[in-house]
């Protein structure tokens, strides 16, 4: 029996379609401390994994790989960092909506789904949420910007002699 892998990412709908609008551009990930939004950055990073699926689902497919890549929005989950901002706002926020936020087990329940139901062993490149396929923002689907994020992830994190993953596969 041939292994089959399976990768889930974590999105956030409600933080990525907000803050879409305010995609990177090339160097953006350089502001500095002062201008510097924390949940700006964590939506913007729920986009970057919802695109990242996108592009790797097509690297999957073009590599003929037994894993699959898909995306999850888990909720807005009853934890610690949901309840971690100081203020009086933030605590009367926090109260009104914490009978809304999900427990732990609730928000592993599509992630748990995605990983392991033989209904989606050759599912890939879908966003899920509450267990079923989801659509996710306009932004979040857009394979142009998958595909740029991709190429800006390599030139990050490859050094300059090595080949890209997308001129290997281009060559093969």
């Amino acid at each position: 029996m041939l292994f089959h892998g399976r990768e889930i990412n974590v999105g956030c709908y409600v933080l990525h379609r907000r803050f879409a609008s305010l995609l990177m551009k090339t160097g953006e990930h350089k502001t500095s401390r002062r201008n510097y939004d924390a949940t700006r950055a964590y939506a913007l990073s729920k986009l970057a994994n919802v695109l990242h699926t996108i592009e790797l689902s097509l690297v999957l497919h073009k590599m003929d790989a037994n894993v699959t890549a898909n995306c999850v929005h888990s909720g807005i989950v009853r934890t610690r960092l949901t309840r971690d901002g100081d203020g009086l706002i933030t605590d009367f926020i926090f109260f009104l909506t914490s009978k809304l936020l999900k427990s732990v087990p609730q928000a592993a329940a599509t992630t748990c789904y995605v990983a392991a139901s033989p209904k989606l062993r050759n599912v890939c490149g879908k966003y899920f949420s509450e267990c079923n396929e989801a659509r996710t923002s306009k932004s979040g689907s857009c394979n142009h910007k998958a595909q740029r994020l991709w190429t800006a992830s390599e030139l990050l994190v490859t050094p300059p002699s090595t080949p890209n993953v997308r001129s290997s596969l281009a060559t093969s």
